[in-house]
């Protein structure tokens, strides 16, 4: 199931980019049927799963890597000033503007911006989807070593944080636009932090 569940998860990831791409040229039924086929697929392991410790541990391996994932999507979707500083930059110099390299071509940089609210908004829904089935499913066994490795999880974002702060500061001398790319790893560090305190409150609850 945790093969499964791993698959289902990777693969939204392109449905995501895909369906924000239908969204933007005006196609908003195909995103809805994949979406719910998407969300069938995803309710198999949780459905099936079954009792065995190791099947369930492997599962949230994979729900907790996942969900690392789409809440750095999430914060990347919401937050585009690094790329709007980038787009700044590139109107000011047109040199730097090689074509044929997408990530330094404005309108690419464009569309980039358009779509990633959208990504932002259906990667938002699968985070907390996920942060739910955590909370849900976990025997008592399983959320006490979960909360304890969380809390791995969040250190070694926070550490992250501290190198993606350093590079802002750099970039920020270098170009005189703070862009604050470290809010992405700050968000999933205070997500993670959200998914430990509603662990702690399920295993009270259930």
């Amino acid at each position: 199931m945790a093969i499964l569940s791993l698959f289902i998860l990777v693969g939204f990831y392109y449905v995501v980019y895909l369906t924000s791409v239908l969204y933007v040229e005006g196609n908003k039924k195909l995103p809805m049927y994949l979406y719910l086929i998407s969300f069938v697929l995803y309710l198999i392991p949780f459905i099936f799963i079954g009792a065995d410790y190791d099947a369930r541990s492997s599962y949230y391996t994979v729900l907790s890597l996942a969900l690392i994932a789409y809440a750095w999507m999430t914060i990347s979707g919401f937050w585009t000033k690094p790329l709007r500083v980038k787009a700044e930059q590139l109107a000011q110099n047109p040199t730097k503007n090689i074509l044929n390299d997408e990530n330094n071509n404005i309108e690419n940089l464009i569309v980039k911006i358009t779509i990633a609210k959208y990504k932002a908004r259906i990667s938002l829904m699968v985070t907390i989807i996920i942060t739910i089935t955590m909370a849900l499913k976990a025997t008592p066994q399983l959320r006490s070593e979960m909360i304890d490795m969380i809390m791995v999880m969040a250190l070694a974002l926070f550490a992250v944080f501290i190198g993606y702060l350093v590079a802002d500061l750099i970039l920020w001398k270098k170009r005189k636009q703070f862009a604050f790319i470290a809010i992405k790893p700050l968000f999933v560090f205070g997500w993670l932090v959200l998914l430990e305190i509603v662990m702690a409150i399920s295993g009270e609850i259930f």
